[in-house]
């Protein structure tokens, strides 16, 4: 069955988020992601990543400026905005098939179709047969895949997914990152995906923002302009080495202020002076 997915486009306009004096984790953050396309969000430890996630799920709201889907303001959780997080979320006293069907029927949708499209789902990613497990009886790479199908059949107009692959072993993440890509090349519905992963941005996304160290704002914007269906071949091309390198270079500045201003903190280091005017 081919599932029909109302992709939406979000907008951050001027975002400042802080969490009092001196925790300040957004600075003046702007920028659009576009309908359709698989978006992804690179930047150091603590650049205020998932904080950026939190806000564009309605969990917080900004400090200042505004978070709009489809030019409406953002002012709390929905099912048009679902989060795969970095831990799993799947209710432990349910098994996969519960799990797969709770969105739906909390939402009150036709059991039928929910029925049919969560047993796609289940088949798309591998799960068949493991519909009576319960979640400690997954290993973690199937908790990632029962996890995105959860998200998915709630048919949200805007996936987010903040490091959904972190802690899997390289094989399991790979594995993942092909069933991601075969499912969102199949549903073109709006992804934001946050990774630490360079080469997991570049092979997976349209579009990547690097971010700068806390607070955290948009310093570089990137097209990714490989080719779809995409498999691992695309990761030996001259094209893909040549966004990897430009995406190191951006990364490694802001890795290397973020090191500087840890030894700072721990009193290894002083602190940069001051200009004076």
């Amino acid at each position: 069955m081919a599932i029909e997915y109302i992709a939406g486009e979000m907008e951050v306009r001027g975002v400042y988020k802080s969490f009092g004096h001196g925790k300040e984790a957004l600075e003046d953050v702007s920028f659009r992601l576009e309908r359709g396309k698989c978006t992804v969000l690179c930047g150091p430890s603590g650049c205020g990543k998932t904080t950026l996630i939190n806000l564009l799920a309605g969990y917080i709201v900004p400090d200042r400026g505004e978070i709009l889907l489809d030019g409406e303001p953002v002012t709390g959780p929905s099912w048009d905005r679902l989060v795969v997080f970095q831990e799993s979320a799947l209710f432990p006293w349910m098994n996969l098939w519960d799990n797969t069907m709770f969105g739906p029927i909390v939402q009150g949708r036709d059991g039928k179709e929910a029925e049919e499209m969560a047993r796609y789902l289940i088949d798309k990613v591998g799960l068949t047969g493991f519909e009576k497990k319960f979640p400690y009886q997954l290993s973690g790479g199937m908790q990632r895949r029962a996890e995105l199908i959860r998200a998915l059949i709630n048919k949200p107009k805007v996936m987010l997914m903040d490091e959904p692959f972190r802690g899997l072993d390289a094989m399991t993440r790979e594995l993942m990152q092909e069933y991601f890509i075969k499912l969102y090349e199949e549903t073109r519905m709006t992804v934001l995906f946050i990774t630490a992963e360079l080469e997991e941005a570049i092979y997976l996304g349209d579009i990547a923002y690097f971010m700068t160290v806390r607070p955290g704002t948009i310093k570089k914007r990137m097209e990714i302009n490989l080719p779809r269906p995409r498999t691992y071949r695309v990761m030996v091309t001259t094209e893909y080495q040549e966004l990897e390198s430009i995406a190191i270079k951006v990364v490694d500045e802001e890795a290397v202020k973020a090191f500087h201003l840890l030894r700072v903190k721990a009193g290894l280091e002083p602190a940069p002076k001051k200009k004076v005017e």
